[in-house]
């Protein structure tokens, strides 16, 4: 992993897409491919951060919001030394909101995490978008298989 630099600062977070399932009890993969959005304070970090907003930054400096995400914390969440968040979208809703902003095919998005003091946080690995809706993830109900 890279760490994402805030401008002549000590790295602080790193965010990392990801793409996923969540899984049943058994460990079975269930439900809608998904968008994992991974925000970690490293353990070298020399103290705690507050993350206080995840978005997509898209092409012509376009951008897309979540302001309520699913995952293992709330935000605004502490993150402390060493910790990390897990956080997802369902893969067809990002898909959907691309096309009406008149993307198609494949969208090419870099994760951006922001901390309470306003800090932006840009992740070193871009994310690619299946956008078109003959794509299988973005028109399956169930599982997909892998």
């Amino acid at each position: 992993f890279k760490y994402v630099q805030s401008r002549g600062k000590r790295p602080r977070l790193v965010a990392m897409p990801s793409y996923g399932w969540l899984a049943d009890d058994s460990g079975q993969p269930r439900g809608p491919w998904r968008i994992m959005f991974r925000v970690s304070n490293p353990v070298t970090s020399e103290r705690s951060i507050t993350l206080a907003s995840i978005h997509l930054s898209l092409r012509h400096r376009q951008n897309m919001w979540f302001p309520q995400l699913e995952g293992t914390a709330s935000m605004p969440c502490e993150l402390r030394p060493g910790t990390s968040a897990l956080f997802w979208v369902d893969h067809r809703d990002v898909a959907s909101r691309l096309r009406e902003a008149g993307y198609s095919g494949t969208a090419t998005a870099t994760l951006v995490a922001g901390d309470a003091e306003g800090k932006a946080y840009k992740g070193q690995q871009r994310v690619k978008i299946a956008v078109d809706e003959s794509y299988p993830g973005n028109n399956d109900e169930s599982t997909l298989n892998v």
